[in-house]
């Protein structure tokens, strides 16, 4: 009676251990895929990142591109409406040389 009392101790000690060694196998797997699902995250933040970026900048040079534009049309129309001053100005000072 003692050794089938030994016996089972010995067994339910050999089962529980068994027990304690899947269940730390199976805590390192968890760890290492939270890891791994972490890192993958963080890779796709970073890309998202990037791409939003790449779009801001896209869209930013767009506009700036735009606003040069518009700018360097301003300016010729104001040269052309300075050239054309400056050319009634001439006109009107050489007819009035010749008066």
């Amino acid at each position: 009676m003692l050794e089938e009392t030994l016996k089972t101790i010995k067994e339910s000690e050999a089962a529980a251990a068994r027990i304690i060694q899947a269940a730390e196998k199976e805590r390192v797997h968890l760890i290492n895929q939270a890891k791994q699902q972490a890192q993958n995250i963080l890779a796709e933040t970073e890309q998202a990142a990037q791409t939003k970026t790449a779009e801001i900048l896209t869209v930013a040079r767009a506009e700036a591109a735009a606003e040069q534009r518009k700018i360097e049309g301003d300016c010729q129309e104001a040269l052309t409406a300075i050239r054309q001053k400056a050319a009634a100005n001439f006109a009107a000072a050489r007819q009035a040389c010749q008066l």
